[in-house]
């Protein structure tokens, strides 16, 4: 749902928006990384420091794993927007914001995800002291969870409506009623469950790895996650999003690969969790590019359900008139090719990455995206079973300021109508 249609604009839209940080930070001899609440991280990973000054390395795992500023490190962190989002939650007066290079680290038991996954460390300084996280993009969470008592601040509704949490302040920030909750951490998942919702769970991090073949520990890391999250596995009404976005600017050479991936691990969870529903969110260019529905066919057998993901990037008449077209086309397509199939709606909940920030919309602006917004409800309401609402709490490669939580009042009560659960 963050997905890679959009992953090019966000984050060059994050880097646009991230807060200035310097790349000097006093720091003496191999210290041992802190957390928020000032404990060691798991592993008592050990930072690297440069004359004592400025971060070089995290020692973990038996490895240093190099340092970089933000802005400047390899791909795919140098414009990662969440990386100054973890950082001003950190420490919001720090002056320096360091990381490690996931493509740096293999995949390992995982203290964010539940499940083995590539960490990063990410480090808040200033100069005197450095706060750290371990970061998984796999499921959009750190360690520690800064906000481990939140509750849901909205109510449920027997509606089909899903929201999407990564960690505990997501519940309170939530302000629109769900009756599901799409997630890819197993802790957090877990909450959803206790707090009376059913989960979706994104599970392509679990099984499939970044090759798109199938993880040759798929089936033992899936047999220990059912065992150590009992409640989630056999929680009533589960979903499972197999894979986000499977083939969007896959190339013709790997497609294959990722299409046999797939249909193995639908394979593989349809024997281990039969009561399941298992689906895909699929990209809003799948009917543009020429080797998309091909490989949307190949893996609908052992599927019940197909998301979309239909994003206005630029706030303007004709851009909100092709999103909303999108989502009736894959509509219409689904009926017809595939009517037994149950069709989700992904509604943004987040501001065009290429607008001002929400609060500097003018009244033909804000006119536009209640537009947007109110169409793409009318098409769930009649052509879909019902819709995730993406970005509000957290947009994985954007600042903050464009998600949902700090919308005006004004249009944060377009995500209350009756459409969305209230």
């Amino acid at each position: 749902m963050g997905g890679l249609l959009v992953a090019c604009a966000l984050q060059a839209q994050a880097q646009a928006v991230a807060p200035a940080v310097s790349s000097a930070a006093v720091c003496a001899g191999n210290g041992v990384l802190k957390d928020f609440f000032g404990r060691p991280l798991p592993g008592s990973p050990a930072m690297r420091c440069a004359g004592g000054a400025t971060p070089l390395a995290v020692l973990a795992e038996g490895r240093a794993l190099p340092l970089y500023a933000f802005g400047t490190g390899p791909y795919p962190i140098t414009n990662f927007g969440g990386i100054p989002r973890e950082c001003s939650k950190l420490m919001p007066a720090g002056t320096s914001c360091f990381t490690t290079n996931p493509a740096d680290t293999p995949q390992s038991e995982s203290a964010t995800c539940g499940y083995p996954a590539v960490p990063s460390y990410i480090l808040a300084c200033d100069a005197f002291r450095c706060t750290a996280e371990i970061y998984s993009q796999a499921c959009g969470s750190a360690y520690p969870d800064l906000s481990p008592d939140q509750v849901y601040s909205a109510t449920t509704t027997p509606l089909n409506v899903a929201g999407a949490i990564n960690g505990g302040a997501d519940f309170a920030s939530q302000s629109f009623a769900s009756r599901l909750d799409f997630t890819a951490n197993l802790d957090v998942a877990e909450r959803i469950v206790r707090q009376g919702r059913t989960p979706v769970l994104g599970l392509g991090g679990l099984l499939m790895g970044s090759d798109g073949a199938l993880r040759s520990t798929a089936a033992q890391d899936l047999g220990s996650a059912i065992a150590k999250y009992p409640s989630v596995f056999s929680a009533p009404g589960l979903a499972v999003v197999v894979y986000d976005e499977p083939f969007a600017g896959t190339e013709p050479l790997t497609l294959p690969r990722r299409v046999n991936g797939i249909r193995k691990s639908i394979a593989l969870l349809n024997s281990r969790l039969p009561a399941a529903t298992l689906g895909v969110v699929v990209a809003p260019v799948w009917s543009t590019d020429p080797l998309m529905v091909a490989a949307f066919e190949a893996i609908l057998p052992g599927l019940q359900f197909v998301a979309t993901d239909t994003y206005a990037q630029t706030l303007d008449a004709p851009t909100v008139d092709r999103t909303v077209s999108r989502a009736r086309h894959f509509a219409a397509y689904m009926k017809i090719a595939h009517p037994s199939v149950d069709r989700w709606l992904v509604i943004q909940g987040f501001a065009p990455v290429f607008s001002a920030l929400p609060n500097r919309w003018t009244p033909e602006q804000r006119a536009l995206f209640a537009q947007l917004l109110n169409n793409l409800v009318d098409v769930a309401s009649t052509d879909y079973a019902g819709v995730v609402v993406w970005g509000w709490s957290n947009a994985y490669e954007l600042s903050d300021a464009y998600t949902g939580k700090f919308f005006p009042p004004a249009l944060k009560q377009l995500y209350l109508s009756k459409s969305l659960g209230q």
